[in-house]
């Protein structure tokens, strides 16, 4: 309301100083429309990032891959960040990644309710095959006990 009667006023004073109101219809309404489609695009990342937020799609600390909009490949990383208007990633090489949320086509949680964790395990070089065999038994066991993988060695008491 309050914005109303201060372009009635400004209208107003224009027309007293007498400059011609005609001559700026047009470069208003071109004002107009940059501000409508600007606008635009803010909205939509508002309302994209007010759904991922209420339905908890993801949250600080996930890793996820995501999808954009007019955009080759995908973005993979840790979730930093998660508001309304933009998702900030950090890949494994340490990049920062910004994403608008209304840019996002598809997001893929990488860490939620399931997880596979990759291990190495060293093993000594030893002759033949029998060295990794040995080792596969040793990993896991109770205290006092060497489990049996069935194939290469006996439960035995140490």
């Amino acid at each position: 309301m309050l914005v109303l009667v201060y372009c009635v006023a400004a209208v107003l004073v224009v027309a007293r100083l007498g400059i011609p109101l005609t001559g700026l219809v047009a470069p208003a309404t071109i004002i107009g429309v940059a501000f409508g489609l600007g606008g635009q695009r803010i909205v939509q990342d508002v309302l994209a990032g007010f759904f991922i937020i209420a339905e908890r799609q993801y949250g600080f600390g996930d890793l996820v891959r995501v999808s954009t909009t007019g955009v080759v490949g995908d973005a993979t990383g840790t979730v930093e960040d998660v508001n309304l208007r933009v998702i900030r990633l950090r890949s494994v090489d340490g990049e920062v990644i910004i994403v608008p949320n209304g840019q996002i086509a598809r997001t893929v949680n990488l860490s939620r309710d399931w997880a596979r964790a990759v291990v190495d395990v060293p093993i000594r070089r030893r002759s033949g095959s029998a060295g990794p065999r040995r080792s596969c038994s040793w990993w896991g066991r109770p205290r006092g006990v060497t489990r049996s993988c069935g194939r290469c060695c006996s439960t035995r008491r140490r």
